[in-house]
């Protein structure tokens, strides 16, 4: 019996025994304050219900939604009435500016008009943000504005030291 073997160790030939205590102490010292990340992509944005504007504001289209953090960074949308076959209302980017890649604007099949504005990655919109929808004619009268007060968290998702961090909101402006 070898001196490993009466030590309840597995026997196994010295050289590998030194080779795997090696890797082992190299392991743990090219992590020991390294902090692994993963990565998962995401994306800072205020995304909105506005509910169904078009049935709301029929004698109006087409309408102008403009969706706002913090009177800042602003999109505005033009919706407009169906055009046959279709049987909802459509709604589209308006060229204000460069938009931010995914800024979008959907007609759900009941009428509910969701708009999302994509915010600029290079901001931290970490805490209290006022979110404001205006509604306006083709005429540009405003026809309502409502705001809505939210608190925006950032979220990390390849882990709490890791880049990036992304800040995303919802607001139900739907009647």
């Amino acid at each position: 019996m070898d001196l490993a073997t009466s030590r309840g160790m597995i026997s196994m030939p010295l050289r590998t025994r030194i080779a795997c205590l090696s890797v082992a102490v190299a392991l743990g010292a090219c992590t020991k304050n390294e902090v692994a990340c993963t990565l998962i992509g995401c994306s800072s944005f205020v995304e909105a219900s506005a509910g169904p504007l078009a049935a709301t504001y029929a004698a109006d289209l087409p309408i102008t939604a403009e969706l706002c953090l913090d009177g800042g960074v602003c999109r505005s949308f033009t919706v407009s009435a169906p055009v046959p076959p279709a049987a909802t209302a459509s709604c589209e980017l308006v060229a204000n500016g460069a938009p931010y890649d995914g800024t979008d604007c959907v007609v759900e099949p009941d009428g509910n008009v969701v708009l999302t504005v994509m915010l600029p990655p290079s901001g931290n919109y970490e805490g209290s943000h006022v979110v404001r929808l205006r509604v306006l004619d083709a005429s540009a009268t405003e026809l309502t504005s409502l705001t809505r007060d939210v608190v925006i968290t950032g979220a990390t998702p390849n882990g709490p030291a890791c880049d990036p961090v992304c800040y995303q909101t919802s607001v139900d402006f739907a009647p």
